[in-house]
């Protein structure tokens, strides 16, 4: 059955319907995630979402172009999926601004904050003179 759609010249047909049972369980699913605690910034966060609200770089896009080039490593491991886990307690190495950042995960955030909240989110492992990168 297709039915016209009032003031736009496009057709559509309904939906399929779903085989008994299938769809009894697709709600219960819906449901589930809908009630279930979202785990998120209370155990771990995104690694581009950290990343913008610890400041590192000026735009979340920007966050997730770096990690997904293949430049940061958690804990030693390569990373390019920015939305990796991250936890307190993990060590990130990445280029930023022409040099290598070794930090350490303080605490995880809740929002972007000023530039000294972000600071309190990590502690840097570099030395004062860090060498230099390829990356920029």
């Amino acid at each position: 059955m297709v039915r016209a759609v009032r003031g736009n010249s496009r057709t559509i047909s309904p939906p399929t319907p779903l085989p008994r049972g299938e769809g009894e369980f697709l709600l219960f699913l819906l449901f589930l995630r809908m009630t279930a605690p979202h785990q998120e910034d209370r155990d771990w966060q995104r690694l581009d979402k950290w990343l913008w609200c610890a400041r590192f770089m000026r735009t979340r896009n920007d966050c997730a172009a770096l990690v997904a080039q293949g430049s940061v490593r958690i804990n030693r491991q390569p990373t390019d999926k920015p939305h990796a886990r991250l936890r307190i307690g993990d060590v990130l190495t990445m280029p930023v601004h022409g040099r290598v950042r070794v930090v350490r995960v303080a605490a995880l955030a809740a929002r972007r904050g000023p530039a000294a909240e972000a600071q309190g989110l990590y502690d840097e492992l570099t030395d004062e003179a860090p060498a230099p990168c390829a990356h920029g």
